[in-house]
């Protein structure tokens, strides 16, 4: 019995670490979208300027 509790809780442990990992990399991902969409607004901005 203590084996399987011991599984469970290395199980649930393993099963938490991967999902912080994924929320981190959701979060990387976003983060990286947004400065990417603001580098394009930046370059939108400079390249119209540039037009004037």
């Amino acid at each position: 019995m203590t084996y399987i509790a011991i599984a469970l809780l290395l199980a649930a442990a393993g099963l938490r670490t991967r999902l912080v990992r994924l929320w981190r990399a959701v979060r990387l991902f976003r983060a990286a979208n947004a400065l990417r969409e603001a580098g394009s607004h930046v370059l939108d901005h400079v390249e119209r300027e540039a037009g004037q």
